[in-house]
């Protein structure tokens, strides 16, 4: 056992409980630990009390640096956390660093680790989310991804890259990282997890490397024989662990569980089975699937102007020059939610004077729909325009960008796998999909093609 020092709030809860008032004893093992501190799980604050896989990987972690394929939502993270905070609080000496996608990844992580303490009645040090100290104890560093974040760190135990498949820098922060942990010699351990993100870079090396069989069907027998949780020691070391959402004691039990985050979330099918199937696959060719696409088409969907009783919403992406196109989209959305593209504009010659025209003239046909206009340097002028001229239109300027663009793009992908939007074969927006492509973290058009009418259904959906 170990003893900290406890905070006023719980010396005076444990009074006439623990002989010593001014101490805390610390369970030496950590599942004994772990059910004594406050998560957040299923939708409550209750106590951890740890799965079969979780007191698995614990066991693991003991003397193995660990490389972990896992789903979403499985608890991974907080398993580590919690691991790492209770050797924190038996040994003085103890110190690791956990780094994030993100800062405001870090403070959220830290933020669980000190609900637990304060759970516990464990006293720090500081007040700090990027450093929590335990009092007569050791220390947590939360940190984000870049190289320099752990040049200064003293003597390291332990090292979570926690979601690391999707840090572009990762190579350099565990090349600034390690040096760190080179006086514990054994004792010193890494902790490499995240959902699986293509098959390029550090992550994917170390996951597919010194395997007895390859990664991709390691993976497909996990998730074929069900079974949950898998692991192995590979030839440099490192304990393999996969971990599947059937490991999983409640969402094991639904066994529509994948096809209700389709249904339910409009997840696309490639996002489910990368984030929930553990799937390696990339996306680099074409992103819509040509079957999902063919069952989209609808005949004699087009109308003159609007109907009565229905509501439309119009998405603008404008002209800033090259092989751009001016596009506007006109979407109907029916009684039961289904959106039909029933007219448009579209052209890459011309003048602002000419495009502006056409563009309200198209609009003067659907008075009463709702605008979204791409936020850019002629989109903001457009705006401007045509607030001015048809004040009876809502309009709304839509910011589209590296951070939010996958999300969307996503959300319109599940919509087409659902059913829910259609056009006509041979409408401008077919060829942008089938050319539309997802390479690494980036979507786009493939090269010489464009996607401006994929902007336009981007649009239309934020103004939706």
């Amino acid at each position: 056992m170990f003893r900290v020092a406890l905070s006023p709030k719980h010396e005076s809860q444990l009074r006439g409980v623990n002989e010593n008032k001014n101490c805390l004893t610390i369970p030496e093992h950590w599942e004994d630990f772990a059910r004594l501190c406050d998560i957040n799980s299923e939708g409550l604050i209750q106590k951890f009390n740890p799965y079969p896989y979780q007191l698995e990987i614990e066991k693991l972690s003991r003397n193995h640096s660990i490389v972990a394929i896992k789903g979403r939502q499985l608890g991974i993270t907080e398993t580590f956390c919690s691991i790492m905070l209770h050797r924190a609080c038996l040994n003085p000496g103890y110190n690791a660093l956990i780094f994030s996608k993100t800062q405001i990844d870090s403070s959220l992580l830290a933020l669980r680790c000190k609900r637990a303490c304060e759970s516990v009645g464990i006293k720090l040090e500081t007040d700090n989310l990027r450093d929590l100290i335990i009092r007569s104890g050791g220390r947590l560093r939360f940190l984000n991804s870049k190289p320099e974040s752990s040049r200064s760190a003293e003597s390291v135990t332990d090292i979570l890259y926690d979601e690391c498949a999707f840090v572009d820098e990762l190579q350099a922060i565990r090349d600034a990282a390690t040096p760190t942990q080179s006086m514990l010699g054994n004792k010193a351990h890494e902790y490499i997890v995240s959902t699986p993100n293509g098959v390029s870079g550090l992550y994917y090396e170390l996951a597919s490397t010194g395997n007895p069989e390859e990664l991709t069907e390691i993976c497909q027998r996990v998730v074929e024989d069900k079974l949950g949780f898998y692991h192995f020691i590979d030839n440099q070391g490192f304990a393999k662990i996969f971990c599947h959402y059937q490991a999983h004691p409640i969402y094991s039990k639904n066994p529509n569980f994948l096809q209700a985050l389709h249904t339910k979330k409009l997840i696309p099918w490639e996002t489910i089975n990368r984030e929930h199937n553990l799937s390696f696959t990339e996306a680099e060719e074409q992103y819509f699937s040509s079957i999902s696409l063919e069952a989209s088409w609808l005949d004699n969907i087009e109308e003159e102007r609007q109907q009565d009783g229905y509501v439309y919403v119009c998405g603008l992406d404008t002209q800033d020059g090259g092989g751009d196109f001016c596009s506007l989209q006109i979407w109907k959305i029916t009684k039961n939610r289904h959106f039909h593209k029933v007219a448009g504009y579209r052209a890459n010659r011309g003048t602002f004077d000419g495009h502006l025209e056409r563009i309200l003239l198209l609009l003067d046909k659907f008075p009463n729909s709702l605008l979204g206009v791409e936020k850019n340097s002629s989109g903001n002028i457009y705006h401007q325009q045509i607030k001015n001229r048809r004040s009876n239109l809502t309009t709304e300027l839509i910011n589209l960008n590296g951070e939010n663009k996958g999300a969307m793009v996503s959300r319109i992908k599940a919509m087409i796998e659902s059913g829910k939007l259609h056009w006509i074969k041979n409408d401008p927006l077919q060829k942008d999909l089938e050319t539309f492509r997802k390479v690494g973290l980036q979507y786009r058009a493939a090269i010489g093609k464009t996607d401006d009418d994929m902007s336009d259904l981007s649009e239309k959906q934020s103004a939706n």
